[in-house]
């Protein structure tokens, strides 16, 4: 891979992200096009990539050139973040609760303001992965906690059943949900464009978040659920809950933006933390 656009170096120096908007995109999508390393490995690949190359771009950074851009594309031509990626994150098994919290808060608070047919999906998976304890008709089962005049939204059990979920999802269907997921990523990268963000990490998190209320979707789809002894029809019905999610998630850009917004208002922005949100 090689540095390809490369504009004038006052241009560079002035918005680096717009100056090479066409090569940044480009690196991401040979990332995520890489579909013999698992997608949870591509997407710390993207958002490593991400991190370093905001890391130059900082006032307290070491300064943009295109010789260090073209560095950091050479380390994604070795694969060097995708083994890292296997090395040390691929083995964790975090606690999921707070990942569980940002889905559950974006999908429940504004499942009012989603599709009929799209709300139905949101109820019907949290029917299938709610404890069988939680009265969700009579009282809301994710509970706040305050502490230091902070919130925070607790789900451990729903964490836990999902976990569990996702698991048995990837075991009986891994292939297919990997290779429908790969394609979604490959298309919201490819109409998002990096001058729009206010860092490329903001950017790769956005996709994150999206991968990740993907995934809680497909672990808890009932219907899902009872199709995977029958491949061909559980592969389109992975691609229709994609699909449906895809269309919905669009329609609430804002709400959207307003989530990435809290995560990085968080300090969750670190690749530790990302490499967290992946493991959803």
């Amino acid at each position: 891979m090689t540095v390809t656009d490369a504009p004038p170096e006052a241009a560079a120096e002035e918005n680096p992200c717009a100056a090479y908007s066409e090569t940044l995109k480009h690196v991401f999508s040979h990332i995520l096009a890489a579909d013999d390393a698992p997608l949870a490995a591509r997407l710390f690949s993207a958002a490593a990539f991400a991190f370093e190359v905001d890391s130059l771009m900082a006032t307290d950074g070491p300064g943009f050139t295109e010789d260090r851009l073209a560095a950091e594309v050479d380390r994604v031509a070795e694969r060097t973040y995708e083994r890292l990626w296997m090395e040390q994150f691929a083995v964790q098994q975090p606690d999921l609760e707070l990942p569980m919290s940002m889905v559950q808060s974006f999908l429940l608070g504004r499942i009012k303001h989603f599709a009929p047919e799209f709300r139905e999906r949101i109820e019907a998976a949290w029917s299938s992965c709610v404890p069988e304890s939680a009265d969700v008709t009579e009282r809301p089962f994710l509970q706040v906690e305050r502490t230091d005049g902070r919130a925070r939204v607790r789900c451990t059990e729903l964490a836990v059943k999902y976990r569990q979920r996702r698991n048995e999802l990837y075991e009986a269907l891994g292939p297919q949900v990997e290779a429908h997921l790969t394609d979604f990523t490959a298309g919201f990268m490819a109409a998002r464009s990096p001058e729009n963000y206010r860092s490329l990490t903001s950017m790769v998190q956005d996709l994150v978040l999206h991968v990740m209320i993907n995934k809680f979707l497909l672990a808890c789809d009932p219907v899902l659920w009872d199709l995977q002894p029958h491949p061909q029809q559980a592969d389109d019905r992975i691609k229709d809950v994609i699909g449906q999610t895809q269309a919905a998630l669009a329609a609430q850009h804002p709400a959207m933006e307003n989530l990435e917004n809290m995560v990085f208002d968080q300090g969750l922005q670190e690749l530790t933390h990302i490499g967290l949100l992946i493991l959803f």
